[in-house]
């Protein structure tokens, strides 16, 4: 055993060393070592024998054996009662360990440390609390302390701690009252007392609580005590420091375990690149006393270890207060941090990434990490969660275009050429491109196909897109000439559908195929607009040269080449031919109208000047030439300078190159536009005598007086008369005349022609159009100004405008209306208000004479009785309003047509009193038909087609498909589901109209009950009518079906007149499937209709088609052998049944034959009149009644009674006129001829 040997200076400093009972050293490296101190001389009886140990007192001791001469001072033992207070050590410094400081304290006190008192270490506040557990004086103790020079070598400072009324309370469970802490303490069972203060530190799980009286803390102190079931722990709280004291035992402080948590690889990978990211993770951690232990950045799953500081350990004050929401707080900062962290995952394939690694190394991507699993076909995008969603998105397509790149293939889709560039130039690519960029599309001429390429999806999109197009394409062949067609030929059709149609906005191309044009359009209003468009700026120009020798020179081969060049540089646009003909030849010009009108003008020049031609003019007088002659010489002179000029009675024969004949008649037609002649029939001889006497003074005073050429014209050739021929006069108020002229328009003579027009003063109608061609082109350039300048007419509308080469001094072109689909009332109001304009700006230009066309008028499809009567009605009207002012006293309603004649003069009869109305004589002046048999005979109208009402109901057969009507109203047929698809007719409308229809007709169902009879109104959708009437229609069982048919019929018929409608459709409809006798439905559809007409009178409705398909010739049979029975009918309804109404022809006896009319028997036999058993006797004779030939010679013949002769010519006499009329006289002597009978016989002429 070593030992060292120490010598002190006073003798009570070891005695005080021996009095100890344990020696313990503290060495560097942790561990203890435990000393014996002994005096020398008492170290070999301490190995024999042990000192007896005191067991009484708190503080034991070792009894040591008194030394000879010096005694050993006996120690007092102190109670726990009377302890000392505490001293508070303070500036402690790191280099002052604890093992330090318990042996200077030792060492200045005299104290044992452990049996005498104890020390607890602050760390937080640099600071120890030495607590005395023996009696010793804390005052001198302070001031030795203070007084040590190790002390202040250190500069610790010594001060006693205050007495202290707060308690620090440890382990209080989470959402405690504070009044139950309050009166938990207070409680005399717990050693508390009054409570003056307490303050909660939730976060700590504990409390602060302040005593009314300081003594109260030394019985609290001494319990053990729960709360809630918990162990909570008090400990003396010293408010001048700030911290409680624990003890020599310490806290109850419950270490809490480390917390794993997992972690996204890809995000511990982003951060463990960074090591600015690491460090301010592991600063945040540090902030909430957490220490974290970092996985291997190659852990597949990895997990971040959070745990307290190991630095903490001897912080017990801290440790007591971070401990209870530690573990809280480190998962609420741990998570706020990585929350701001993303990995985004994106599908990558092997050969994607290969071809893309190089990029991510570009500053686009800077900020993230991009980490690729190639095993598991993924790419991840790492990093702050703003910066993973600003970069995701571009990454994302940065993949998906090279997956494209890296997966393209080609397709084609067949495609003729027009329609590729018809799409192309409607937006179909662009549109295409919108929603597949990467796809290439191009065209291939010599396969007809649009080649795409690009990634596959985008390529079968786009191929489905232009399948689907092509298939919603429409075709229709337009009729053109034969030369345009084979002009388009020989041009590239895709570039002048461009220029012609497309540029147009219009969506429509044209090829050429078989000699025909097909036009591709996108709907029926594009390929209407295509028609008209290619009709308008395609021209087909012919120049008849009638010297065949002029095609024949160098000159014309020369203008032909120069015009080629001229207009055919940049690709054909004019093509220039010429045919032989017999007589000559024909130059034709084809191509865009604005440069075929340019060559043709000078091709046209150039055969005028070169072609020697004579032209005829006619003259309205002989006057007119002598007027020319006489008093225009200059100025006929020029004109006849470059022509030969050959004068006949009433013409002027012109001769020369026939561009300067052409001229000079256009000029002379221009004179003589001016000159205003006028012709007096003198048929009195005297007055004639006296005329031809006289012949010189009343040509000088005519020309000195009003300047006027006057000619006499001695004999009269009936040629000199008006062109047409007058057909019926009627005489107006104020000395007006309305004529009505059958002849040609363009050669009639009046001030003033009116003539239908479009809203762009284009002539419409054939008399019109032949006006304004005979007036050359000057008159549609001056109507073309107008339109530039003042825009187009509205319906009603007309403008005047100067004409030459025509009888006339000006044409009124007047817009006319066209026929109103629901009705007429709109069009006769706008055809009243035309004509009527007209007549006033005639008047107002101080014209007295108008002439116009009824037929010129009339639109297609429009009633000619509409047009007719509203004309004369508005001429009327027009005559009546004004008061002797109006300047217009002759009005010419001139047409070619017998039967506009014939229609227009049956108005004029009706609307103008007889004695006003004149024939000429050579039509024989004959007693107009009574008005009223007049009416009745235009009540009922028919042709092979069509029977009329007399209630003015037009019944109508028509050919064709039903989804083509353009009535107001098409009756359709369903069966009870109401499913359009099913059933022919139904099928066609629901193509025609579209889904839509489907989804009316399921919402008109809702609510009501759906049988045979229904019907359901729909809205037209697609189709041209208005509205469509959905008819539940039966299977054929014989008389309850037709009944049902019948009450269709009759509730159509209502519905359509009920709102207001004027026409309907309706189809063959139960002949289908449903199996309807043709011939019983045809009669069943006629009857119910006529007795609709004739019971309901209609106001509005009054049109009914029959739409039957053409394929069905049994149907069409069926009815037009229904309507012609009921054209002989008159149109009426029969009374009887069909199966009553005819019977069949019987013969009862020979050369009889008999059927039964209802009630009625019609016999046909053959033999004597005379001999006849019978009340009358029809007989026909002359206006005398002495006809003594025919059969009036067999009826008056056996009589021989001149009486009856007498009756005749007393019936005749008392007659004013007798003009096709029915007489009856009495039979007389025939009486004895049928025996006991009597005879009425009636005769007519």
């Amino acid at each position: 055993m070593e030992g060292i040997l120490i010598h002190y200076k006073e003798e009570g400093a070891r005695d005080r060393v021996l009095q100890r009972k344990t020696h313990e050293l503290k060495l560097p490296d942790g561990t203890t070592l435990q000393l014996e101190v002994r005096l020398p001389e008492d170290i070999q009886s301490a190995e024999t024998s042990p000192p007896p140990q005191d067991e009484a007192g708190d503080c034991k001791t070792k009894k040591s054996q008194k030394l000879p001469g010096k005694p050993t001072p006996e120690k007092k033992e102190v109670s726990p009662s009377h302890s000392s207070s505490p001293v508070l050590i303070e500036n402690i410094q790191d280099s002052c360990t604890s093992e330090i400081l318990n042996l200077l304290v030792e060492n200045i006190s005299d104290r044992s440390m452990d049996t005498d008192f104890y020390i607890e270490n602050i760390p937080e506040i640099q600071s120890a609390v030495i607590t005395f557990t023996c009696d010793i004086d804390i005052a001198d103790f302070i001031g030795k302390f203070s007084g040590s020079p190790r002390v202040k070598q250190q500069k610790i400072t010594a001060k006693s701690l205050e007495e202290t009324k707060t308690i620090r309370v440890e382990g209080i469970p989470h959402n405690t009252p504070e009044d139950m802490v309050t009166l938990y303490l207070e409680s005399a069972r717990n050693g508390g007392g009054n409570v003056e203060d307490l303050k909660m530190l939730s976060e700590e799980g504990a409390a602060l609580v302040t005593f009314q009286q300081a003594g109260v803390l030394k019985t609290v102190m001494t319990k053990q005590h729960m709360l809630n079931n918990k162990k909570i722990s008090v400990y003396k709280y010293y408010p001048s420091i700030g911290h409680c004291l624990y003890g020599k035992e310490g806290p109850h402080i419950e270490i809490p375990d480390s917390v794993k948590i997992p972690i996204c690889p890809h995000i511990l990978a982003f951060i463990l690149k960074d090591e600015q990211i690491k460090l301010n993770v592991e600063k945040e951690m540090a902030d909430v006393s957490c220490d974290i232990t970092w996985p291997n950045a190659d852990h597949p799953t990895p997990v971040i270890k959070l745990s307290l500081p190991s630095t903490l350990s001897s912080h017990l004050r801290t440790l007591a207060k971070i401990v209870p929401t530690w573990s809280d707080n480190v998962h609420k900062v741990f998570n706020a941090f990585f929350s701001k962290y993303k990995a985004a995952e994106c599908d990558l394939k092997p050969p994607v990434w290969e071809a893309i690694k190089e990029k991510m190394s570009s500053s686009s991507y800077d900020g993230v990490l991009i980490k690729p699993d190639l095993g598991a076909e993924k790419a991840f995008i790492v990093g702050i969660s703003e910066d993973v969603k600003k970069i995701e998105s571009k990454f994302r397509k940065l993949l998906e275009e090279t997956t494209r790149q890296l997966s393209r293939v080609e397709d084609e889709v067949p495609l003729e050429p027009e329609a590729y560039k018809l799409m192309l130039a409607h937006g179909l690519e662009k549109s295409i491109l919108e929603d597949s960029p990467h796809v290439k599309i191009s065209y291939d001429e010599t396969s007809k196909a649009v080649k795409l390429y690009g990634p596959r999806d985008e390529v079968l999109t786009t191929k489905c897109e232009i399948l689907n197009t092509k298939q919603g394409l429409n075709y229709k062949f337009i009729p053109l000439d034969p030369y345009i067609i084979q002009f388009l030929k020989a041009v590239d059709n895709g570039e002048l559908s461009c220029s012609l149609l497309m540029k147009n906005n219009i969506k429509a191309a044209f090829q050429v195929k078989d000699n025909a044009v097909m036009l591709t359009g996108y709907s029926d209003k594009d390929l209407r607009n295509g028609e008209d468009a290619m009709k308008k700026e395609l021209a087909c120009k012919r120049i008849s040269v009638e010297d065949k020798s002029v095609t024949q020179i160098p000159e014309w081969r020369n203008l032909k080449s120069f015009l080629k060049e001229m207009f055919n540089t940049n690709g054909m646009i004019v093509s220039i031919e010429e045919f032989p003909l017999r007589d000559g030849a024909e130059v034709v010009i084809t191509g865009l109208s604005s440069p075929a009108e340019e060559a043709y003008q000078q091709i046209h020049d150039f055969v005028g000047k070169n072609t020697l031609v004579g032209k005829d003019i006619k003259l309205k007088s002989v006057a007119v030439l002598q007027f020319l002659e006489e008093k225009k010489k200059q100025e006929w002179n020029g004109i006849i300078q470059n022509v030969k000029v050959v004068r006949k009675q009433n013409f002027i024969s012109l001769s020369g190159p026939k561009s300067y004949v052409e001229e000079a008649e256009t000029c002379i037609g221009k004179m003589i536009s001016k000159i205003y002649p006028d012709t007096l029939y003198i048929d009195k001889p005297g007055v004639k005598k006296s005329f031809i006497e006289n012949e010189d003074m009343y040509v000088t005073t005519v020309w000195n007086k009003y300047n006027c050429v006057m000619h006499l014209q001695k004999e009269v050739d009936d040629r000199i008369s008006h062109p047409n021929e007058l057909h019926c006069q009627v005489s107006l108020q104020n000395g007006a005349t309305m004529i009505i002229y059958k002849g040609d328009l363009c050669q009639h003579i009046a001030d003033v022609i009116i003539i239908a027009s479009d809203k762009n003063l284009k002539p419409t109608g054939g008399p019109a159009l032949a006006l304004v061609k005979a007036a050359g082109p000057d008159l549609q350039k001056e109507c073309d100004c107008i339109v530039q300048k003042e825009g187009g007419l509205e319906p009603g509308e007309c403008v005047m405008t100067d004409v030459s080469n025509l009888s006339c001094k000006k044409v009124i072109h007047a817009f006319g209306p066209e026929q109103d689909k629901k009705g007429n009332s709109k069009c006769e109001r706008l055809l009243r208000k035309m004509i009527t304009k007209s007549l006033e700006m005639a008047a107002e230009n101080g014209q007295s004479s108008v002439a116009l066309s009824v037929g010129d008028f009339v639109t297609s499809g429009a009633p000619l009785d509409l047009f007719a009567q509203n004309i004369v009605k508005s001429i009327k009207s027009y005559i009546e309003s004004q008061e002797g002012a109006n300047t217009i006293k002759n009005i010419h309603l001139v047409d070619s047509d017998e039967s506009i004649l014939k229609t227009v003069t049956e108005f004029v009869n009706e609307e103008f009193e007889e004695k006003n109305v004149q024939v000429p004589s050579k039509h024989g002046m004959k007693k107009k038909k009574n008005m009223t048999q007049k009416k009745e005979e235009r009540m009922i109208k028919a042709n092979d087609q069509m029977v009329t009402t007399r209630e003015g109901l037009n019944i109508t057969i028509k050919q064709g498909n039903i989804e083509v009507a353009t009535t107001n109203v098409v009756v359709n047929s369903v069966g009870t589901e109401l499913k359009l698809s099913s059933g022919a007719v139904s099928r066609a409308l629901f193509k025609k109209a579209g889904n839509k229809l489907q989804d009316l007709l399921n919402t008109e169902r809702q609510g009501k009950q759906v049988e045979n009879g229904s019907i359901f109104v729909t809205d037209g959708c697609n189709l041209s009518c208005d509205i469509v009437i959905h008819a539940v229609v039966p299977q054929w069982d014989g008389a309850s079906s037709d009944k049902i048919l019948r009450k269709i019929l009759s509730d159509c018929l209502s519905t359509a007149e009920s709102k207001q409608y004027r026409s309907i459709t309706i189809p063959a409809i139960g002949t289908g499937i449903l199996g309807f006798p043709k011939n019983t439905l045809a009669a069943s559809m006629y009857e119910e209709i006529l007795e609709f007409s004739s019971k309901k009178q209609p106001q509005y409705l009054k049109q009914v088609d029959f739409m039957l398909h053409p394929s069905d010739q049994e149907t069409i049979k069926a009815f037009s052998s229904e309507l012609e029975q009921k054209i002989n009918t008159g149109g009426q309804k029969k009374e009887e049944k069909p199966q009553s109404f005819f019977g069949n022809v019987k013969s009862p006896a020979q050369d009889v034959y008999e059927m039964k009319i209802g009630s009625l028997t019609y016999q046909v036999k053959t033999g004597d009149i005379t001999r006849e058993k019978c009340d009358v006797i029809v007989n026909s004779t002359n206006d005398k009644f002495n006809l003594k030939t025919g059969i009036h010679k067999n009826v008056v013949g056996p009589i021989k009674c001149e009486k009856l002769f007498e009756n005749c010519e007393i019936t005749r006499t008392t007659k004013d006129h007798i003009e096709q009329s029915l007489q009856p006289t009495e039979p007389l002597g025939m009486s004895y001829l049928m025996k006991d009978r009597a005879v009425i016989l009636i005769s007519w002429w």
